[in-house]
């Protein structure tokens, strides 16, 4: 009885549940704050920018007179989305 109840309660939360309307979408390119222009990315740089994402690493070498010597890296996965992102 308690499963017939929680689905039913389920079916009806579910029929009034709303993900996203078309008129709560933000379609300007603008932001929700304001960002000093000094703090934007020059437009030099912009045109050399990356997009999408890419991998950089760093060499570790290590010794230490408990383990001995430690040989290992470390990676970092950056995601840098597209030119036009206003958040430059």
């Amino acid at each position: 009885m308690k499963q017939l109840i929680t689905i039913l309660i389920g079916a009806v939360v579910s029929m009034n549940a709303y993900a996203q309307n078309n008129d709560t979408i933000q379609t300007k390119k603008e932001l929700p704050f304001f960002i000093h222009p000094s703090k934007r990315i020059a437009d030099d740089e912009l045109i050399h920018k990356k997009e999408g994402y890419f991998v950089t690493g760093l060499p570790e070498i290590e010794r230490n007179p408990i383990n001995g010597l430690g040989i290992g890296g470390n990676f970092y996965l950056y995601n840098n989305k597209t030119k036009d992102d206003p958040i430059l």
